[in-house]
């Protein structure tokens, strides 16, 4: 069952036929910056409007667990730094898990990761007979992209490709957010059926701009992760041969460990007057810097949907982006945007110049790329989800009543 066939299943927003207490499991959540958080904000959110009692369990940003009192609560378990990534903290759920959760007994869990937090998850939920269902959000080549050139890449790659083979066998239902994915999944050695769910974007959030906010000089925008996969020197290299050809700036949001590096590039480059980096974007303000933008770029090649090429694209953004990972499910060539090589600044500059000369052709596809976006609906995301939490507590149910009896 793909997106499409699950966003059928339940088209509203209607309040589920019966509640069920949910637990939402992710390794990395806010103020960390990736994927997975903004779909597990908006289906914890959505399902706890809908009647659903829903709990999330993550690391905290401090160290220290905690509980946030929502709704939904957030349970943050202690955490430590890790050596890699930005502010990437691993969780140390062992102990915190139950005893946070106390004697809270969810009916289904939700699993994002096959890291600590949510391995400690689907060993307490498969413990005590509960259903689990996992969504993929990784890759070896995202995960251990820095370890690329070194000799122990293949063998590392394949040690954790069959942990996360493993992990998800375990499962009862996996769910990822592209048909790409599943295909990398397959690719991997996965057998099991995949459903693919689109992460989903709130449309009716991101929305087109007014004629005001694009006034002036043309801005193009990146934002998310500054880490090494996201391959930011390409937008970089591609700067100097657009503004040779045009008045152009350009905005880079977002925090990482490669923001320095990043830096130092532009102002060895000469371009700091063309280039700003904005930093984190709180949450609140997303909507307007995409509204502020003439187009929005994505020059990393690994992928499995991108969350944020979704909202740009939502708010009427066309997109050059490059043509790898699940970026070609999104963007379509001459319609939405263009996709270029992996790597080549120039045809990443030349395609940029394309669009922001001729403002026809901008408009056009800054309208296509809304209507793209709008196949991928966050209520279809979780109405999909919704349906399949449901089916699988009404599967328990009978086993739960056999365990009572014998017992």
């Amino acid at each position: 069952m793909g997106f499409g066939e699950a966003a059928k299943l339940r088209p509203n927003s209607s309040p589920s036929s019966h509640t069920m207490k949910i637990l939402e499991v992710t390794d990395f959540y806010y103020p960390w910056i990736g994927g997975p958080a903004p779909l597990v904000q908006a289906l914890s959110r959505s399902l706890t409007e809908r009647g659903h009692e829903v709990r999330i369990i993550c690391a905290s940003p401090t160290g220290k667990r905690y509980v946030e009192p929502g709704p939904p609560p957030i349970h943050r378990v202690a955490s430590l730094g890790v050596p890699f990534g930005y502010r990437l903290r691993a969780g140390l759920p062992l102990l915190d898990m139950r005893r946070m959760l106390g004697g809270w007994r969810p009916d289904v869990v939700h699993i994002h990761h096959p890291f600590p937090i949510s391995l400690t998850a689907l060993a307490w939920a498969r413990a005590l007979g509960l259903p689990v269902v996992a969504t993929n959000h990784t890759i070896p080549e995202c995960s251990l992209y820095g370890l690329r050139n070194h000799l122990a890449y293949r063998a590392v790659e394949s040690l954790f490709s069959f942990h996360i083979r493993t992990v998800l066998g375990l499962a009862d239902v996996v769910a990822t957010p592209t048909q790409t994915a599943v295909v990398q999944l397959k690719d991997l050695g996965f057998r099991r059926p995949v459903v693919a769910i689109s992460n989903g974007v709130d449309a009716d959030r991101f929305a087109p701009p007014n004629e005001s906010q694009q006034a002036g000089t043309p801005l193009v925008l990146y934002t998310g992760r500054l880490d090494a996969e996201k391959e930011l020197d390409t937008l970089i290299a591609a700067i100097p041969y657009v503004v040779e050809r045009m008045d152009a700036r350009f905005r880079i949001g977002g925090e990482g460990t490669d923001r320095r590096r990043l830096e130092e590039a532009v102002a060895e480059a000469g371009l700091t007057n063309r280039v700003e980096f904005s930093g984190y974007v709180p949450e609140v303000e997303l909507p307007n810097v995409y509204r502020q933008a003439s187009l929005y770029v994505m020059p990393s090649p690994v992928e499995l949907q991108s969350i944020s090429t979704l909202e740009a694209m939502a708010s009427g953004l066309p997109v050059v982006a490059v043509g790898a990972g699940a970026l070609p499910e999104l963007v379509k060539p001459g319609i939405n945007g263009y996709l270029v090589g992996r790597g080549d600044a120039p045809a990443f500059a030349e395609a940029i110049v394309r669009i922001l000369q001729d403002g026809m052709r901008r408009e056009t596809m800054g309208r296509a790329a809304r209507e793209t976006a709008l196949h991928h609906g966050v209520q279809a995301m979780i109405a999909a989800y919704e349906q399949i939490f449901e089916r699988l507590v009404c599967e328990q149910l009978p086993r739960a009543v056999a365990r009572a009896a014998r017992g």
